[in-house]
Protein backbone atom coordinates (compact mmCIF):
# COMPACT_ATOMS: atom_id res chain seq x y z
CA UNK A 1 0.00 0.00 0.00
CA UNK A 2 3.05 2.34 0.75
CA UNK A 3 4.68 1.61 -2.25
CA UNK A 4 1.81 2.34 -4.42
CA UNK A 5 1.33 5.68 -2.50
CA UNK A 6 4.83 6.06 -3.67
CA UNK A 7 4.52 5.49 -6.90
CA UNK A 8 1.57 7.57 -7.53
CA UNK A 9 3.40 10.49 -5.55
CA UNK A 10 6.77 10.00 -7.99
CA UNK A 11 4.25 10.30 -11.14
CA UNK A 12 2.69 13.18 -9.92
CA UNK A 13 6.15 14.53 -9.45
CA UNK A 14 7.14 13.24 -12.95
CA UNK A 15 4.15 15.36 -14.58
CA UNK A 16 4.84 18.15 -12.60
CA UNK A 17 8.33 18.48 -13.46
CA UNK A 18 7.64 18.11 -17.43
CA UNK A 19 4.71 20.89 -17.17
CA UNK A 20 7.64 23.25 -15.71
CA UNK A 21 9.92 22.19 -18.38
CA UNK A 22 7.95 22.53 -21.49
CA UNK A 23 6.20 26.10 -19.75
CA UNK A 24 7.02 28.56 -21.67
CA UNK A 25 6.93 26.47 -25.25
CA UNK A 26 4.24 28.76 -26.69
CA UNK A 27 5.13 29.54 -30.10
CA UNK A 28 2.95 27.23 -31.77
CA UNK A 29 -0.69 28.93 -32.21
CA UNK A 30 1.68 31.85 -31.97
CA UNK A 31 3.07 31.35 -35.16
CA UNK A 32 -0.35 29.63 -36.19
CA UNK A 33 -1.80 33.26 -35.61
CA UNK A 34 1.61 34.99 -37.49
CA UNK A 35 1.13 32.47 -40.90
CA UNK A 36 -2.50 33.29 -40.93
CA UNK A 37 -1.73 37.04 -40.78
CA UNK A 38 0.57 36.91 -43.27
CA UNK A 39 -1.88 35.00 -45.91
CA UNK A 40 -5.12 37.58 -45.45
CA UNK A 41 -2.88 40.68 -45.95
CA UNK A 42 -1.94 39.68 -49.22
CA UNK A 43 -4.23 41.34 -51.12
CA UNK A 44 -5.35 43.56 -48.44
CA UNK A 45 -3.92 47.01 -50.21
CA UNK A 46 -5.91 46.41 -53.01
CA UNK A 47 -9.24 45.04 -51.30
CA UNK A 48 -9.12 48.31 -49.19
CA UNK A 49 -8.74 50.23 -52.54
CA UNK A 50 -11.34 52.05 -55.24
CA UNK A 51 -10.23 48.75 -56.97
CA UNK A 52 -11.85 46.61 -53.99
CA UNK A 53 -15.04 48.50 -53.86
CA UNK A 54 -15.33 47.58 -57.44
CA UNK A 55 -15.77 43.77 -57.40
CA UNK A 56 -18.61 42.88 -58.51
CA UNK A 57 -18.29 38.78 -59.05
CA UNK A 58 -15.88 36.05 -57.07
CA UNK A 59 -12.75 37.82 -57.89
CA UNK A 60 -10.75 40.93 -58.16
CA UNK A 61 -9.23 41.40 -62.02
CA UNK A 62 -5.38 39.92 -62.05
CA UNK A 63 -4.47 44.14 -63.16
CA UNK A 64 -5.36 44.89 -59.96
CA UNK A 65 -3.91 41.96 -57.96
CA UNK A 66 -0.25 42.95 -59.36
CA UNK A 67 -1.23 46.46 -58.32
CA UNK A 68 -0.07 44.71 -54.60
CA UNK A 69 3.57 45.55 -55.18
CA UNK A 70 5.84 43.00 -53.07
CA UNK A 71 3.23 42.62 -50.43
CA UNK A 72 1.73 39.88 -52.68
CA UNK A 73 4.99 37.87 -51.69
CA UNK A 74 4.70 38.15 -48.07
CA UNK A 75 2.50 34.47 -47.55
CA UNK A 76 5.33 32.56 -49.96
CA UNK A 77 7.84 34.23 -47.55
CA UNK A 78 6.31 33.88 -44.63
CA UNK A 79 6.26 29.89 -45.65
CA UNK A 80 9.63 29.82 -46.11
CA UNK A 81 10.89 31.65 -43.34
CA UNK A 82 8.75 28.78 -41.08
CA UNK A 83 9.77 26.30 -42.73
CA UNK A 84 13.25 27.00 -41.87
CA UNK A 85 12.27 27.89 -38.03
CA UNK A 86 10.43 24.71 -37.03
CA UNK A 87 13.46 22.03 -38.10
CA UNK A 88 15.73 24.16 -36.00
CA UNK A 89 13.69 24.57 -32.88
CA UNK A 90 12.31 20.88 -32.81
CA UNK A 91 15.86 19.77 -33.23
CA UNK A 92 17.22 21.46 -30.27
CA UNK A 93 17.08 20.43 -26.70
CA UNK A 94 14.72 17.17 -25.64
CA UNK A 95 12.60 17.42 -28.29
CA UNK A 96 15.98 17.21 -30.98
CA UNK A 97 16.98 13.70 -28.64
CA UNK A 98 13.50 12.60 -29.01
CA UNK A 99 12.51 13.68 -33.14
CA UNK A 100 15.80 12.47 -34.71
CA UNK A 101 14.36 8.97 -35.85
CA UNK A 102 11.10 10.87 -37.25
CA UNK A 103 13.26 13.52 -38.90
CA UNK A 104 15.31 11.28 -40.64
CA UNK A 105 12.34 8.92 -41.86
CA UNK A 106 10.59 12.40 -43.03
CA UNK A 107 13.90 13.79 -44.97
CA UNK A 108 13.82 10.48 -46.58
CA UNK A 109 10.04 11.03 -47.67
CA UNK A 110 10.14 14.16 -49.04
CA UNK A 111 13.16 13.41 -50.50
CA UNK A 112 11.88 10.61 -52.35
CA UNK A 113 8.67 12.40 -53.13
CA UNK A 114 10.37 15.06 -54.48
CA UNK A 115 12.16 12.70 -56.70
CA UNK A 116 9.09 11.06 -58.46
CA UNK A 117 7.20 14.08 -58.88
CA UNK A 118 10.33 14.88 -61.25
CA UNK A 119 10.83 11.76 -63.15
CA UNK A 120 8.97 13.63 -66.17
CA UNK A 121 10.88 16.66 -66.16
CA UNK A 122 14.66 14.97 -65.98
CA UNK A 123 13.50 11.76 -68.21
CA UNK A 124 10.33 12.57 -69.81
CA UNK A 125 8.51 15.63 -71.99
CA UNK A 126 7.07 17.53 -68.94
CA UNK A 127 6.69 21.23 -68.73
CA UNK A 128 9.92 22.24 -66.66
CA UNK A 129 7.83 25.68 -65.77
CA UNK A 130 5.50 23.83 -64.09
CA UNK A 131 7.85 22.42 -61.79
CA UNK A 132 7.85 25.60 -59.24
CA UNK A 133 4.48 25.17 -58.92
CA UNK A 134 5.14 21.91 -57.52
CA UNK A 135 7.94 22.64 -55.66
CA UNK A 136 5.15 25.66 -53.80
CA UNK A 137 2.37 23.01 -52.90
CA UNK A 138 5.51 20.55 -51.23
CA UNK A 139 6.63 23.94 -49.37
CA UNK A 140 3.26 24.65 -47.97
CA UNK A 141 2.83 20.59 -46.61
CA UNK A 142 6.45 21.04 -44.83
CA UNK A 143 4.77 23.89 -43.40
CA UNK A 144 1.83 22.55 -42.26
CA UNK A 145 4.10 19.41 -41.11
CA UNK A 146 5.64 21.61 -39.11
CA UNK A 147 2.58 23.44 -37.72
CA UNK A 148 1.06 20.36 -36.33
CA UNK A 149 4.12 18.82 -34.90
CA UNK A 150 4.90 21.76 -33.09
CA UNK A 151 1.50 22.06 -31.88
CA UNK A 152 1.62 18.33 -30.74
CA UNK A 153 5.03 18.22 -28.98
CA UNK A 154 5.23 21.10 -27.23
CA UNK A 155 3.15 22.81 -24.52
CA UNK A 156 -0.16 24.81 -26.08
CA UNK A 157 -1.00 27.46 -23.03
CA UNK A 158 -4.20 28.55 -22.77
CA UNK A 159 -2.38 32.26 -23.15
CA UNK A 160 -1.21 31.21 -26.58
CA UNK A 161 -4.34 29.85 -28.08
CA UNK A 162 -6.59 32.86 -26.65
CA UNK A 163 -3.72 35.65 -28.45
CA UNK A 164 -3.89 33.10 -31.73
CA UNK A 165 -8.14 33.45 -31.47
CA UNK A 166 -7.86 36.97 -31.15
CA UNK A 167 -5.48 38.09 -33.84
CA UNK A 168 -7.71 36.01 -35.96
CA UNK A 169 -11.35 37.95 -34.87
CA UNK A 170 -9.30 40.97 -35.35
CA UNK A 171 -8.37 39.78 -39.18
CA UNK A 172 -11.92 38.90 -39.83
CA UNK A 173 -12.84 41.97 -38.89
CA UNK A 174 -10.44 43.90 -40.93
CA UNK A 175 -12.23 41.90 -43.63
CA UNK A 176 -15.79 42.87 -42.49
CA UNK A 177 -14.76 46.87 -43.47
CA UNK A 178 -14.07 45.67 -47.75
CA UNK A 179 -16.82 43.07 -47.58
CA UNK A 180 -19.59 46.24 -46.97
CA UNK A 181 -17.77 48.18 -49.19
CA UNK A 182 -18.04 45.41 -51.68
CA UNK A 183 -21.52 44.83 -50.96
CA UNK A 184 -22.43 48.54 -51.10
CA UNK A 185 -20.97 49.10 -54.64
CA UNK A 186 -22.80 45.90 -55.89
CA UNK A 187 -26.57 47.08 -54.26
CA UNK A 188 -28.38 45.33 -51.88
CA UNK A 189 -30.85 44.15 -54.64
CA UNK A 190 -27.82 41.41 -55.91
CA UNK A 191 -26.86 40.16 -52.55
CA UNK A 192 -28.20 36.95 -53.48
CA UNK A 193 -26.26 36.41 -56.92
CA UNK A 194 -23.13 37.72 -55.37
CA UNK A 195 -19.92 35.85 -54.65
CA UNK A 196 -17.52 38.28 -52.24
CA UNK A 197 -13.95 38.10 -51.78
CA UNK A 198 -13.73 40.12 -49.00
CA UNK A 199 -9.83 41.20 -48.68
CA UNK A 200 -9.16 37.77 -50.43
CA UNK A 201 -8.16 36.87 -54.25
CA UNK A 202 -11.36 35.51 -54.45
CA UNK A 203 -14.33 34.33 -53.22
CA UNK A 204 -13.29 30.82 -52.69
CA UNK A 205 -10.18 31.42 -51.20
CA UNK A 206 -12.46 33.69 -48.78
CA UNK A 207 -14.48 30.41 -48.06
CA UNK A 208 -11.37 28.13 -47.23
CA UNK A 209 -10.35 30.99 -45.06
CA UNK A 210 -13.45 30.45 -43.20
CA UNK A 211 -13.21 27.12 -42.94
CA UNK A 212 -9.93 27.02 -41.47
CA UNK A 213 -10.84 30.02 -38.72
CA UNK A 214 -13.73 27.98 -37.95
CA UNK A 215 -11.34 24.48 -37.37
CA UNK A 216 -8.98 26.68 -35.07
CA UNK A 217 -11.51 27.97 -33.06
CA UNK A 218 -12.98 24.15 -32.74
CA UNK A 219 -9.52 23.01 -31.72
CA UNK A 220 -8.54 25.86 -29.49
CA UNK A 221 -9.90 24.75 -26.25
CA UNK A 222 -8.52 26.05 -23.56
CA UNK A 223 -8.91 29.38 -25.15
CA UNK A 224 -12.62 29.73 -23.90
CA UNK A 225 -16.04 29.21 -24.58
CA UNK A 226 -16.44 33.32 -26.17
CA UNK A 227 -13.37 33.67 -28.27
CA UNK A 228 -14.12 30.18 -29.97
CA UNK A 229 -18.03 31.13 -30.10
CA UNK A 230 -17.34 35.13 -31.89
CA UNK A 231 -14.76 33.21 -34.54
CA UNK A 232 -17.12 30.81 -35.06
CA UNK A 233 -19.95 33.18 -35.92
CA UNK A 234 -17.26 35.59 -37.72
CA UNK A 235 -16.19 32.67 -39.91
CA UNK A 236 -19.45 31.77 -40.89
CA UNK A 237 -20.58 35.47 -42.30
CA UNK A 238 -17.28 35.16 -44.45
CA UNK A 239 -18.24 31.56 -45.56
CA UNK A 240 -21.87 32.91 -46.45
CA UNK A 241 -20.42 36.19 -47.94
CA UNK A 242 -18.40 34.20 -50.51
CA UNK A 243 -21.24 31.73 -51.22
CA UNK A 244 -18.89 29.02 -51.04
CA UNK A 245 -20.97 25.78 -50.22
CA UNK A 246 -18.50 23.73 -48.64
CA UNK A 247 -17.60 26.98 -46.17
CA UNK A 248 -21.26 26.89 -44.69
CA UNK A 249 -21.48 23.47 -44.54
CA UNK A 250 -18.60 22.86 -42.76
CA UNK A 251 -18.99 26.35 -40.87
CA UNK A 252 -22.24 24.90 -39.53
CA UNK A 253 -20.99 21.56 -38.56
CA UNK A 254 -17.95 22.78 -36.65
CA UNK A 255 -20.41 25.22 -34.77
CA UNK A 256 -23.18 22.45 -33.71
CA UNK A 257 -20.01 20.20 -32.61
CA UNK A 258 -18.95 23.12 -30.58
CA UNK A 259 -22.15 22.95 -28.85
CA UNK A 260 -22.57 19.65 -28.13
CA UNK A 261 -19.07 19.64 -26.78
CA UNK A 262 -19.74 23.12 -24.92
CA UNK A 263 -22.93 20.81 -23.18
CA UNK A 264 -20.95 17.56 -22.76
CA UNK A 265 -20.50 18.31 -18.78
CA UNK A 266 -24.16 19.62 -18.63
CA UNK A 267 -26.09 16.63 -20.29
CA UNK A 268 -25.70 13.05 -20.16
CA UNK A 269 -23.85 11.29 -23.09
CA UNK A 270 -27.43 9.47 -24.17
CA UNK A 271 -29.68 12.79 -24.14
CA UNK A 272 -26.50 14.57 -25.70
CA UNK A 273 -27.01 12.07 -28.80
CA UNK A 274 -30.85 11.87 -28.84
CA UNK A 275 -30.14 15.94 -29.00
CA UNK A 276 -27.61 15.70 -31.83
CA UNK A 277 -29.42 13.59 -33.80
CA UNK A 278 -33.29 14.99 -33.52
CA UNK A 279 -32.82 18.46 -32.69
CA UNK A 280 -28.87 19.67 -33.84
CA UNK A 281 -28.65 17.77 -37.15
CA UNK A 282 -31.63 18.98 -38.33
CA UNK A 283 -31.67 22.70 -37.52
CA UNK A 284 -28.23 22.26 -39.00
CA UNK A 285 -29.33 20.52 -42.53
CA UNK A 286 -32.50 23.41 -42.74
CA UNK A 287 -29.92 26.35 -41.71
CA UNK A 288 -27.50 25.13 -44.23
CA UNK A 289 -29.98 24.43 -46.82
CA UNK A 290 -31.25 28.11 -46.68
CA UNK A 291 -27.57 30.01 -46.34
CA UNK A 292 -26.81 27.97 -49.90
CA UNK A 293 -30.11 29.02 -51.69
CA UNK A 294 -29.31 32.80 -50.18
CA UNK A 295 -26.08 32.53 -51.95
CA UNK A 296 -28.14 31.91 -54.99
CA UNK A 297 -25.54 29.10 -56.35
CA UNK A 298 -28.28 27.31 -58.28
CA UNK A 299 -29.03 23.16 -58.22
CA UNK A 300 -25.82 21.73 -57.23
CA UNK A 301 -26.72 18.63 -58.98
CA UNK A 302 -27.16 20.28 -61.94
CA UNK A 303 -23.79 22.38 -62.32
CA UNK A 304 -21.62 19.28 -61.49
CA UNK A 305 -22.95 17.60 -64.23
CA UNK A 306 -22.85 20.61 -66.43
CA UNK A 307 -19.60 21.40 -68.51
CA UNK A 308 -16.92 22.42 -66.20
CA UNK A 309 -18.75 20.48 -62.87
CA UNK A 310 -16.84 18.03 -60.89
CA UNK A 311 -18.90 14.53 -62.27
CA UNK A 312 -18.62 16.09 -65.89
CA UNK A 313 -14.99 16.85 -65.51
CA UNK A 314 -14.46 12.66 -65.01
CA UNK A 315 -14.88 11.85 -68.16
CA UNK A 316 -12.87 14.69 -69.15
CA UNK A 317 -10.05 12.68 -66.83
CA UNK A 318 -10.52 9.92 -67.94
CA UNK A 319 -10.20 10.93 -72.11
CA UNK A 320 -6.73 12.92 -70.64
CA UNK A 321 -5.35 9.33 -68.53
CA UNK A 322 -6.45 7.69 -72.82
CA UNK A 323 -3.77 10.08 -73.91
CA UNK A 324 -0.57 8.67 -71.30
CA UNK A 325 1.51 6.06 -71.59
CA UNK A 326 2.82 3.64 -68.73
CA UNK A 327 5.32 5.99 -67.56
CA UNK A 328 2.57 8.73 -67.49
CA UNK A 329 0.43 6.02 -65.21
CA UNK A 330 3.26 4.73 -63.30
CA UNK A 331 4.71 8.46 -62.58
CA UNK A 332 2.36 10.96 -63.20
CA UNK A 333 3.42 14.18 -65.09
CA UNK A 334 5.52 16.03 -62.27
CA UNK A 335 4.81 17.82 -59.48
CA UNK A 336 2.61 21.01 -59.92
CA UNK A 337 0.57 19.47 -63.14
CA UNK A 338 -3.05 20.22 -62.66
CA UNK A 339 -2.82 22.78 -60.09
CA UNK A 340 -3.92 26.34 -60.06
CA UNK A 341 -0.27 27.61 -59.67
CA UNK A 342 0.12 25.96 -63.18
CA UNK A 343 -3.06 27.84 -64.33
CA UNK A 344 -1.53 31.18 -63.69
CA UNK A 345 2.07 30.43 -64.99
CA UNK A 346 0.29 29.33 -68.10
CA UNK A 347 -1.31 31.99 -68.46
CA UNK A 348 1.51 34.65 -67.96
CA UNK A 349 3.43 32.73 -70.38
CA UNK A 350 0.52 33.47 -72.97
CA UNK A 351 0.17 29.39 -73.63
CA UNK A 352 -2.92 26.87 -73.84
CA UNK A 353 -2.78 25.59 -70.37
CA UNK A 354 -4.51 22.23 -71.31
CA UNK A 355 -1.67 21.56 -74.25
CA UNK A 356 0.29 20.18 -71.16
CA UNK A 357 -1.00 16.65 -71.18
CA UNK A 358 -3.13 16.07 -67.68
CA UNK A 359 -2.98 19.58 -66.75
CA UNK A 360 -6.44 19.94 -66.04
CA UNK A 361 -8.02 21.75 -62.80
CA UNK A 362 -10.12 18.78 -61.35
CA UNK A 363 -11.39 20.36 -57.71
CA UNK A 364 -9.94 16.66 -56.37
CA UNK A 365 -6.53 16.21 -54.53
CA UNK A 366 -7.13 12.74 -55.29
CA UNK A 367 -7.11 12.99 -58.83
CA UNK A 368 -4.35 16.20 -58.88
CA UNK A 369 -2.13 13.92 -56.66
CA UNK A 370 -2.28 10.98 -59.38
CA UNK A 371 -1.65 13.80 -62.05
CA UNK A 372 1.31 14.68 -60.80
CA UNK A 373 2.63 11.61 -59.03
CA UNK A 374 0.86 8.01 -60.90
CA UNK A 375 0.11 5.25 -59.40
CA UNK A 376 3.36 4.28 -57.54
CA UNK A 377 4.26 7.85 -56.80
CA UNK A 378 0.61 8.50 -55.41
CA UNK A 379 1.12 4.71 -53.24
CA UNK A 380 4.83 6.61 -52.04
CA UNK A 381 3.06 9.19 -51.18
CA UNK A 382 -0.16 8.90 -49.64
CA UNK A 383 0.86 6.20 -47.34
CA UNK A 384 3.89 8.49 -45.94
CA UNK A 385 0.95 10.92 -45.11
CA UNK A 386 -1.30 8.81 -43.67
CA UNK A 387 1.51 7.66 -40.98
CA UNK A 388 2.27 11.29 -40.46
CA UNK A 389 -1.81 11.96 -39.71
CA UNK A 390 -2.18 8.38 -38.08
CA UNK A 391 -0.76 9.78 -34.43
CA UNK A 392 -3.38 12.35 -34.48
CA UNK A 393 -6.34 10.24 -35.15
CA UNK A 394 -8.83 9.95 -32.44
CA UNK A 395 -12.52 9.94 -31.75
CA UNK A 396 -12.27 13.65 -30.81
CA UNK A 397 -11.02 15.01 -34.13
CA UNK A 398 -14.10 13.41 -36.13
CA UNK A 399 -15.62 16.22 -37.24
CA UNK A 400 -12.30 17.71 -38.39
CA UNK A 401 -11.54 14.75 -40.04
CA UNK A 402 -15.09 14.50 -41.97
CA UNK A 403 -14.50 17.57 -43.18
CA UNK A 404 -11.30 17.20 -44.13
CA UNK A 405 -12.72 14.28 -46.02
CA UNK A 406 -15.37 16.57 -47.72
CA UNK A 407 -12.42 18.99 -48.68
CA UNK A 408 -10.43 15.99 -50.44
CA UNK A 409 -12.96 15.60 -52.92
CA UNK A 410 -13.84 19.59 -54.06
CA UNK A 411 -10.90 20.87 -54.32
CA UNK A 412 -6.81 20.15 -54.15
CA UNK A 413 -6.36 20.19 -50.78
CA UNK A 414 -2.65 20.91 -50.81
CA UNK A 415 -2.80 24.14 -52.27
CA UNK A 416 -5.30 25.63 -49.88
CA UNK A 417 -2.88 27.45 -47.47
CA UNK A 418 -5.13 28.32 -44.49
CA UNK A 419 -7.04 24.57 -44.76
CA UNK A 420 -3.67 23.03 -44.85
CA UNK A 421 -2.18 24.76 -41.59
CA UNK A 422 -5.69 24.53 -40.03
CA UNK A 423 -5.97 21.02 -40.45
CA UNK A 424 -2.48 20.24 -39.06
CA UNK A 425 -2.79 22.32 -35.95
CA UNK A 426 -6.68 21.26 -35.20
CA UNK A 427 -5.72 17.89 -34.91
CA UNK A 428 -2.86 18.26 -33.12
CA UNK A 429 -4.47 20.75 -30.89
CA UNK A 430 -7.12 18.14 -30.53
CA UNK A 431 -4.90 14.77 -30.41
CA UNK A 432 -2.95 16.64 -27.41
CA UNK A 433 -5.78 18.00 -25.45
CA UNK A 434 -7.29 14.14 -25.50
CA UNK A 435 -4.23 13.34 -23.78
CA UNK A 436 -5.68 14.57 -20.92
CA UNK A 437 -2.31 16.61 -19.79
CA UNK A 438 -1.03 19.54 -21.40
CA UNK A 439 2.86 18.40 -21.06
CA UNK A 440 1.68 14.39 -22.72
CA UNK A 441 3.23 16.21 -26.13
CA UNK A 442 6.53 15.38 -24.98
CA UNK A 443 5.74 11.21 -24.41
CA UNK A 444 4.40 11.61 -27.84
CA UNK A 445 8.42 12.67 -28.96
CA UNK A 446 9.76 10.33 -27.29
CA UNK A 447 7.06 7.43 -29.29
CA UNK A 448 7.94 9.56 -32.94
CA UNK A 449 10.77 8.47 -32.82
CA UNK A 450 10.49 4.79 -32.84
CA UNK A 451 8.87 5.66 -36.15
CA UNK A 452 5.52 3.58 -37.72
CA UNK A 453 3.34 2.38 -35.58
CA UNK A 454 4.46 2.95 -32.12
CA UNK A 455 4.34 6.55 -33.22
CA UNK A 456 0.71 6.45 -31.58
CA UNK A 457 -0.08 4.21 -28.29
CA UNK A 458 -3.43 4.08 -27.57
CA UNK A 459 -3.00 2.04 -24.94
CA UNK A 460 -0.14 4.14 -23.31
CA UNK A 461 -1.87 7.28 -23.95
CA UNK A 462 -5.53 7.33 -23.69
CA UNK A 463 -5.90 4.75 -21.08
CA UNK A 464 -3.73 6.61 -18.85
CA UNK A 465 -5.95 9.72 -19.45
CA UNK A 466 -9.29 10.22 -19.54
CA UNK A 467 -11.44 11.81 -22.45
Amino acid sequence: MLSDRQGLANTTRVRQLLLARNRHSRSAFICLGLLFLAGALQYASVAFSEAGAGVAYWRFESRALDDSGMLRYVKDAALLTFGIYWPVRLSIGREGRNLRSFFQLYTLWLMLVLFLGTISYVFGDGFLPFLTAGLRWLLLLHASVGVGLMVFVLRSSAASQRLALLLLISVCLLDLIPLASQLLGAGLANVTVLRLPGMFSNAGTAGYFAIATSVVAYSAKKSGIAPRTMLMMLSLAIGAASGTRFAIIANLALMAALYLGAEKSLLRPTFRTYLGLGVVAPLLIVAAIALIGFTGRGDILEQQLSEGGRISNLQVVIDEIGRGDSVDILFGRGIGVGTNTAQGLADALHINATSVKWNILIDNTILTTFFQFGLFGSFVFWMGLFFLLRPLICRQATIILLVLALGLVTQNMFEQYFLMLAFAAGLAAVRQDAAGIAGEGRGHASRISTGGGRFFDRRSTLRSYPG
